[in-house]
């Protein structure tokens, strides 16, 4: 499988490329005063307004709130921009290592020296992770 590898940290994750639009370098997101807390605000894209949401924190991961990249994936939704902390990759993921055990479907792979997890868009995406309210 093809994917993209997004870069959060020492951590890498990985996307299905069949999901991903475009990656945007340091695009300029207009903050949401009253938008969900994984929400890094909204940026225009070819005239198109896109919610660019922290990766790290829709992972449970704490975000620290910067997109030097966006990954622009299709959702159910519409277009959507997810942070990377580097620049994100293209790779071929081979044979599964493991799946997890984790209350999200994703997979463990080796690529090069490196594990890659596997995340699936629509659960990312989900309201459960997108919708938790700035007070």
């Amino acid at each position: 499988m093809r994917a993209l590898l997004i870069p959060l940290g020492d951590d890498v994750y990985a996307i299905a490329m069949d999901r991903v639009r475009e990656v945007v370098a340091d695009p300029i997101a207009t903050r949401l005063p009253t938008g969900p807390l994984s929400a890094l605000g909204v940026f225009n894209l070819h005239g198109e307004i896109v919610p660019l949401f922290d990766t790290a924190a829709l992972l449970g991961l704490g975000g620290d709130g910067r997109a030097p990249y966006a990954v622009v994936v299709e959702s159910p939704l519409g277009p959507a921009g997810l942070s990377a902390s580097a620049a994100p990759e293209s790779a071929n993921l081979g044979d599964a290592l493991a799946t997890t055990d984790a209350a999200s479907p994703s997979a463990l792979y080796g690529v090069g020296d490196r594990i890659v997890t596997l995340v699936d868009v629509e659960w990312l995406l989900a309201p459960e992770h997108t919708s938790g309210r700035a007070t």
